[in-house]
């Protein structure tokens, strides 16, 4: 028989992105985590500079003043302390269309 555990946190995150020409912005980011069984909260802030390498395609390199890390979130990297790189796309619907028509396109030949 196995050891059954329950273990529930809440994580909140926002950012404020602020445009500085056509291809650069400046942002400000922070993070809340927090485990209501032992009361505890951890925080991340920082700031990043973002950079557009083509359309809804962004390079991101960011600096945490205070962060965590929980090996249960994926992708954490970003509320670490220290120094990260991020790379954001943005897709819409009519992305998301031609995608699906060119992975069904390619299943039909097979």
């Amino acid at each position: 028989m196995g050891v059954s555990d329950t273990y529930k946190a809440y994580l909140a995150s926002g950012r404020v992105i602020y445009d500085l020409t056509n291809d650069f912005d400046i942002g400000l980011m922070g993070s809340m985590l927090y485990s209501p069984q032992v009361n505890a909260k951890q925080y991340a802030y920082g700031v990043e500079v973002g950079y557009i390498l083509q359309q809804n395609v962004w390079a991101s390199l960011g600096y945490n003043f205070s962060g965590f890390n929980d090996r249960d979130l994926t992708a954490s990297d970003y509320t670490m302390e220290g120094l990260y790189l991020r790379l954001r796309m943005k897709f819409d619907e009519k992305d998301v269309q031609k995608t699906t028509k060119i992975f069904n396109s390619e299943s039909e030949k097979e």
